[in-house]
């Protein structure tokens, strides 16, 4: 998504809880100590704040990160510039409980249109770590990841196993075995049989790469 209409969707919500809560672009200027032309660029969609600057507004507002980010019509999807976009958070770590959806665990938010995916789906963004999958991902590139507990043989997915925490890998399986493997040579492929197979969990399948230079 282009970073003009992020920056558009963020004033639209700020201006929102501005007006809502009766506080003024000097009050922001006062209470931030920055300057006068940043909170106008901000309340303008010309400036985006830093993360921090984001969780200072939403304790300000007494309200979530995501209720600055994302836009806010139902289903997380809004229409700018005739294209319809949907908020994906980018989430630090993989976990397989409910923190890992929480905004702790999220570290900022991408907008895609909402034609690329499944309506009732959930999605997230995860950063990749490590070379093991090169020259097909590398370190730090953005990978869209639909996020479901099964995947078919061939597919890449984001795994979590009990030995590496979370991992991408492509999974190669059957009946009685489920094997990640690497696309670097350099990693070995790891083969779990039976009981063993209870040790991968399938956190979802990659299904974009955005590579960020």
């Amino acid at each position: 998504m282009a970073a003009e209409n992020f920056k558009e969707i963020f004033a639209r919500n700020l201006n929102y809880y501005m007006k809502k809560n009766n506080i003024k672009q000097i009050d922001l200027v006062n209470r931030f100590n920055v300057s006068k032309s940043t909170v106008s660029g901000w309340c303008n969609g010309i400036k985006i704040p830093r993360m921090d600057k984001i969780e200072l507004l939403s304790e300000l507002f007494g309200i979530s990160k995501s209720a600055l980010i994302e836009a806010k019509v139902p289903n997380n999807v809004t229409l700018i510039n005739d294209e319809k976009l949907i908020a994906v958070p980018v989430i630090k770590q993989v976990t397989l409980d409910k923190n890992c959806f929480s905004e702790d665990n999220i570290a900022e938010y991408k907008y895609i249109s909402a034609d690329d995916i499944t309506a009732d789906q959930k999605y997230v963004f995860l950063r990749v770590k490590g070379d093991n999958m090169y020259p097909n991902l590398m370190e730090n590139d953005l990978v869209l990841v639909r996020c479901q507990e099964y995947a078919n043989s061939g597919a890449i997915v984001v795994a979590v196993t009990d030995s590496e925490g979370w991992v991408v890998k492509k999974i190669v399986s059957g009946n009685n075995f489920i094997e990640l493997h690497s696309i670097n040579p350099m990693y070995p492929v790891r083969r779990f049989e039976n009981d063993d197979m209870t040790r991968v969990h399938i956190f979802g399948t990659v299904c974009r790469v955005i590579r960020e230079f």
